[in-house]
C-alpha cells in the first residue's frame, strides 16, 4: 500500500511539505537516474548479444549515480525514451 501511495505522492514518507526547489531537484535526480538505467540496459543488451547470454544484472545505485553524473558524455539519442516515459509521472511530483 505504501508503494502504491508513493506513486501518487512521492513525498508520502517525508515529515514536511517539500518546497518547489526540493521538488525540482528530486525530479531532475530521478530523471537522471532513469536515463542512466536506460543507457546501462542498452549496453547490457549489446553484451548479451555478443556473448549469447540470457541474463542481465541489475545495476546498483552506485553505478546509476556514477553514470548519471556523466550523461553529457553520451549522445542525445542514448536515452531518448526515458524523458517521454517520465512525463506520465511528472504530474505526481508537482501536485
Amino acid at each position: 500500500m505504501i508503494a502504491q501511495s508513493a506513486i501518487g505522492d512521492p513525498w508520502i514518507l517525508t515529515p514536511h511539505q517539500p518546497t518547489p526547489e526540493e521538488k525540482l531537484n528530486v525530479i531532475i535526480r530521478h530523471l537522471d537516474l532513469a536515463m542512466a538505467e536506460e543507457i546501462l540496459f542498452h549496453q547490457a543488451q549489446k553484451v548479451m548479444i555478443d556473448t549469447k547470454s540470457d541474463t542481465i544484472a541489475m545495476p546498483t545505485i552506485l553505478e546509476l549515480e556514477t553514470l548519471s553524473t556523466q550523461l553529457e558524455d553520451y549522445p542525445a539519442t542514448a536515452a531518448c525514451r526515458t524523458p517521454v516515459e517520465f512525463r506520465k509521472f511528472l504530474f505526481n511530483y508537482i501536485s
